[in-house]
Protein backbone atom coordinates (compact mmCIF):
# COMPACT_ATOMS: atom_id res chain seq x y z
CA UNK A 1 0.00 0.00 0.00
CA UNK A 2 1.33 3.44 -0.94
CA UNK A 3 2.11 5.65 2.06
CA UNK A 4 1.57 9.37 2.14
CA UNK A 5 4.75 11.41 2.50
CA UNK A 6 5.28 13.00 5.93
CA UNK A 7 3.56 16.34 6.30
CA UNK A 8 3.22 18.77 9.17
CA UNK A 9 -0.55 18.50 9.40
CA UNK A 10 -0.26 14.79 10.16
CA UNK A 11 2.00 15.33 13.20
CA UNK A 12 0.11 15.32 16.47
CA UNK A 13 1.34 16.27 19.96
CA UNK A 14 4.28 18.31 21.19
CA UNK A 15 6.58 15.29 21.08
CA UNK A 16 6.52 15.15 17.28
CA UNK A 17 9.21 17.11 15.39
CA UNK A 18 6.75 19.41 13.66
CA UNK A 19 4.75 19.92 16.86
CA UNK A 20 7.90 21.03 18.66
CA UNK A 21 8.72 23.34 15.77
CA UNK A 22 5.27 24.90 15.89
CA UNK A 23 5.53 25.34 19.63
CA UNK A 24 8.88 27.10 19.27
CA UNK A 25 7.51 29.35 16.54
CA UNK A 26 4.49 30.23 18.67
CA UNK A 27 6.74 31.05 21.63
CA UNK A 28 8.92 33.22 19.42
CA UNK A 29 5.88 35.13 18.16
CA UNK A 30 4.65 35.74 21.72
CA UNK A 31 8.07 36.96 22.86
CA UNK A 32 8.42 39.23 19.85
CA UNK A 33 5.06 40.88 20.37
CA UNK A 34 4.90 41.21 24.17
CA UNK A 35 8.31 40.72 25.78
CA UNK A 36 8.62 43.63 28.27
CA UNK A 37 12.43 43.38 28.26
CA UNK A 38 12.85 44.24 24.60
CA UNK A 39 14.23 47.49 23.19
CA UNK A 40 11.83 49.88 21.47
CA UNK A 41 13.07 52.20 18.72
CA UNK A 42 11.52 55.68 18.78
CA UNK A 43 12.06 58.78 16.66
CA UNK A 44 12.32 62.40 17.78
CA UNK A 45 11.74 65.89 16.47
CA UNK A 46 12.29 69.35 17.94
CA UNK A 47 8.68 70.30 18.75
CA UNK A 48 7.59 70.06 22.37
CA UNK A 49 3.82 70.06 23.04
CA UNK A 50 2.59 70.49 19.44
CA UNK A 51 -0.20 73.03 19.04
CA UNK A 52 -2.76 70.36 18.14
CA UNK A 53 -5.33 68.90 20.53
CA UNK A 54 -4.41 68.79 24.21
CA UNK A 55 -1.66 70.99 25.68
CA UNK A 56 0.38 71.32 28.88
CA UNK A 57 -1.60 73.02 31.66
CA UNK A 58 1.16 74.00 34.10
CA UNK A 59 4.83 73.66 35.06
CA UNK A 60 5.96 72.08 38.32
CA UNK A 61 9.39 73.65 37.79
CA UNK A 62 10.31 77.30 37.33
CA UNK A 63 12.52 79.07 34.78
CA UNK A 64 14.84 77.99 33.23
CA UNK A 65 13.15 74.61 33.66
CA UNK A 66 9.60 75.67 32.83
CA UNK A 67 7.80 74.41 29.73
CA UNK A 68 8.13 77.64 27.72
CA UNK A 69 11.90 77.92 28.22
CA UNK A 70 12.48 74.20 27.58
CA UNK A 71 10.33 74.28 24.42
CA UNK A 72 12.58 76.96 22.93
CA UNK A 73 15.79 75.25 24.09
CA UNK A 74 14.98 71.77 22.78
CA UNK A 75 13.94 73.13 19.38
CA UNK A 76 17.32 74.87 19.04
CA UNK A 77 19.21 71.82 20.33
CA UNK A 78 17.43 69.51 17.91
CA UNK A 79 18.41 71.74 15.00
CA UNK A 80 22.05 71.45 16.05
CA UNK A 81 21.91 67.67 16.54
CA UNK A 82 21.95 67.76 20.35
CA UNK A 83 18.51 66.66 21.47
CA UNK A 84 14.93 65.89 20.58
CA UNK A 85 11.39 65.17 21.72
CA UNK A 86 9.90 61.65 21.91
CA UNK A 87 6.15 61.69 21.12
CA UNK A 88 5.62 57.91 21.53
CA UNK A 89 3.80 57.69 18.19
CA UNK A 90 4.12 53.94 17.56
CA UNK A 91 0.57 53.19 16.45
CA UNK A 92 0.29 49.99 18.51
CA UNK A 93 0.60 49.22 22.23
CA UNK A 94 4.28 48.40 22.79
CA UNK A 95 5.89 47.20 26.05
CA UNK A 96 9.61 47.32 26.73
CA UNK A 97 12.35 48.31 29.13
CA UNK A 98 14.70 50.18 26.79
CA UNK A 99 14.06 53.14 24.49
CA UNK A 100 16.41 53.70 21.57
CA UNK A 101 15.74 57.35 20.72
CA UNK A 102 17.22 58.48 17.42
CA UNK A 103 18.07 62.15 16.88
CA UNK A 104 20.45 64.40 14.93
CA UNK A 105 18.88 63.32 11.66
CA UNK A 106 18.81 59.70 12.90
CA UNK A 107 22.63 59.65 13.12
CA UNK A 108 22.72 59.38 16.93
CA UNK A 109 20.79 57.16 19.34
CA UNK A 110 20.23 57.83 23.04
CA UNK A 111 19.77 54.58 24.96
CA UNK A 112 17.29 54.93 27.83
CA UNK A 113 16.36 52.12 30.23
CA UNK A 114 13.49 51.92 32.70
CA UNK A 115 13.02 49.79 35.79
CA UNK A 116 10.44 48.29 35.90
CA UNK A 117 9.47 48.24 32.22
CA UNK A 118 7.04 50.57 30.45
CA UNK A 119 4.15 50.33 28.04
CA UNK A 120 3.65 52.79 25.18
CA UNK A 121 -0.08 52.70 24.60
CA UNK A 122 -3.34 54.40 23.82
CA UNK A 123 -4.54 56.02 27.03
CA UNK A 124 -8.23 55.94 28.01
CA UNK A 125 -7.90 57.54 31.46
CA UNK A 126 -5.96 60.59 30.23
CA UNK A 127 -5.68 62.84 27.19
CA UNK A 128 -2.25 62.75 25.58
CA UNK A 129 -0.45 65.69 24.01
CA UNK A 130 0.27 63.87 20.77
CA UNK A 131 -1.47 60.52 20.33
CA UNK A 132 0.02 57.87 22.64
CA UNK A 133 1.66 57.95 26.07
CA UNK A 134 4.13 55.95 28.13
CA UNK A 135 2.74 54.24 31.26
CA UNK A 136 5.45 53.63 33.83
CA UNK A 137 5.67 50.97 35.22
CA UNK A 138 3.93 48.64 32.78
CA UNK A 139 1.98 46.80 35.52
CA UNK A 140 0.12 48.31 38.47
CA UNK A 141 1.32 46.96 41.82
CA UNK A 142 1.64 47.89 45.49
CA UNK A 143 4.79 49.84 44.56
CA UNK A 144 4.48 52.02 41.47
CA UNK A 145 7.93 53.61 41.77
CA UNK A 146 9.95 53.61 38.55
CA UNK A 147 13.35 54.84 37.38
CA UNK A 148 14.52 56.10 34.00
CA UNK A 149 18.29 55.79 33.45
CA UNK A 150 20.21 57.52 30.67
CA UNK A 151 22.81 55.28 29.07
CA UNK A 152 25.26 55.58 26.23
CA UNK A 153 24.76 57.60 23.06
CA UNK A 154 25.44 55.53 19.97
CA UNK A 155 27.49 57.57 17.45
CA UNK A 156 27.48 60.53 19.83
CA UNK A 157 30.46 62.82 20.33
CA UNK A 158 33.08 61.85 22.89
CA UNK A 159 31.70 62.57 26.39
CA UNK A 160 28.27 63.60 25.02
CA UNK A 161 25.58 63.08 27.65
CA UNK A 162 22.10 64.24 28.68
CA UNK A 163 22.21 67.60 30.47
CA UNK A 164 18.55 68.69 30.30
CA UNK A 165 15.24 66.83 30.27
CA UNK A 166 11.61 67.85 30.17
CA UNK A 167 8.43 65.76 30.23
CA UNK A 168 4.74 66.02 31.04
CA UNK A 169 2.87 63.85 33.54
CA UNK A 170 -0.79 63.65 32.51
CA UNK A 171 -3.75 64.04 34.86
CA UNK A 172 -5.70 60.76 34.97
CA UNK A 173 -9.19 59.53 35.79
CA UNK A 174 -7.67 56.62 37.72
CA UNK A 175 -8.10 55.31 41.27
CA UNK A 176 -4.75 56.68 42.47
CA UNK A 177 -5.50 60.26 41.46
CA UNK A 178 -5.41 63.05 42.56
CA UNK A 179 -2.02 62.48 44.18
CA UNK A 180 1.41 63.96 44.79
CA UNK A 181 4.04 62.65 42.37
CA UNK A 182 7.62 63.16 43.55
CA UNK A 183 10.25 63.26 40.80
CA UNK A 184 13.97 63.11 41.62
CA UNK A 185 16.64 63.91 39.05
CA UNK A 186 20.11 62.57 39.91
CA UNK A 187 23.31 64.04 38.47
CA UNK A 188 26.79 62.72 37.77
CA UNK A 189 28.28 64.81 40.60
CA UNK A 190 26.19 62.89 43.14
CA UNK A 191 23.69 65.70 43.74
CA UNK A 192 19.97 65.64 42.94
CA UNK A 193 16.87 67.80 42.55
CA UNK A 194 13.50 66.80 44.03
CA UNK A 195 10.21 68.22 42.74
CA UNK A 196 6.77 67.37 44.16
CA UNK A 197 3.55 68.29 42.38
CA UNK A 198 -0.06 67.26 42.88
CA UNK A 199 -1.59 65.78 39.72
CA UNK A 200 -5.37 65.90 39.33
CA UNK A 201 -7.88 63.21 38.41
CA UNK A 202 -9.69 64.94 35.54
CA UNK A 203 -8.16 64.26 32.14
CA UNK A 204 -6.75 67.21 30.18
CA UNK A 205 -7.06 69.67 33.10
CA UNK A 206 -3.83 69.26 35.08
CA UNK A 207 -1.17 67.97 32.66
CA UNK A 208 2.01 69.05 34.42
CA UNK A 209 5.50 69.68 33.00
CA UNK A 210 8.66 68.78 34.92
CA UNK A 211 12.05 70.09 33.76
CA UNK A 212 15.59 69.49 35.03
CA UNK A 213 19.05 70.85 34.17
CA UNK A 214 22.27 69.27 35.41
CA UNK A 215 24.86 71.41 37.23
CA UNK A 216 27.37 72.95 34.83
CA UNK A 217 29.95 70.39 33.71
CA UNK A 218 27.85 67.37 34.75
CA UNK A 219 25.13 65.12 33.33
CA UNK A 220 21.71 63.83 34.33
CA UNK A 221 22.06 60.15 35.12
CA UNK A 222 18.53 59.11 36.12
CA UNK A 223 14.97 60.18 36.92
CA UNK A 224 13.00 58.54 39.77
CA UNK A 225 9.19 58.67 39.87
CA UNK A 226 7.52 58.16 43.26
CA UNK A 227 3.71 58.42 43.18
CA UNK A 228 2.07 58.78 46.60
CA UNK A 229 -0.89 56.42 46.27
CA UNK A 230 0.76 52.99 45.97
CA UNK A 231 -1.81 50.21 46.20
CA UNK A 232 -4.11 52.05 43.79
CA UNK A 233 -3.46 52.70 40.11
CA UNK A 234 -1.07 55.58 40.75
CA UNK A 235 1.21 54.97 37.75
CA UNK A 236 2.36 58.13 35.94
CA UNK A 237 1.59 58.52 32.25
CA UNK A 238 4.28 60.49 30.41
CA UNK A 239 4.00 62.24 27.08
CA UNK A 240 6.38 64.41 25.06
CA UNK A 241 9.65 63.34 26.68
CA UNK A 242 12.36 65.80 25.62
CA UNK A 243 16.12 65.75 26.17
CA UNK A 244 19.12 67.96 25.40
CA UNK A 245 22.68 66.69 25.24
CA UNK A 246 26.04 68.40 25.69
CA UNK A 247 29.69 67.40 25.78
CA UNK A 248 30.42 66.87 29.48
CA UNK A 249 34.06 66.82 30.66
CA UNK A 250 35.35 63.81 32.57
CA UNK A 251 35.12 64.17 36.37
CA UNK A 252 38.91 64.59 36.70
CA UNK A 253 38.87 67.40 34.13
CA UNK A 254 36.00 69.12 35.89
CA UNK A 255 37.80 68.87 39.23
CA UNK A 256 40.94 70.34 37.72
CA UNK A 257 38.87 73.26 36.48
CA UNK A 258 37.40 73.78 39.95
CA UNK A 259 40.89 73.58 41.45
CA UNK A 260 42.22 76.20 39.07
CA UNK A 261 39.31 78.48 39.92
CA UNK A 262 39.98 78.04 43.65
CA UNK A 263 43.66 78.92 43.19
CA UNK A 264 42.69 82.07 41.29
CA UNK A 265 40.29 83.10 44.05
CA UNK A 266 42.92 82.52 46.75
CA UNK A 267 45.47 84.55 44.84
CA UNK A 268 43.03 87.41 44.36
CA UNK A 269 42.22 87.43 48.07
CA UNK A 270 45.89 87.75 48.94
Amino acid sequence: MKQDPPSCHRCVGVTSPCGATLALLAAAIVLTSSDPARAVAVTTDGVYDPATGNNVDSSATISPNDVATFTTAVLAANGLGFGGVIHFELGVNTPGSTLEASYAGATKTLNITTSPGFNIQTITSATTLSGMGMVLPVTDSTNDNATITFGSITNGLALEAVTQVGFTILSRAATGYPQDITVTASYSDGSSTVIVSNIGNVAATDDTFYGFTAPTGFAITSILFNPANDGLDSRPVLDDFGFITSVVPEPSTAMLGCGALLVMLVRRKR
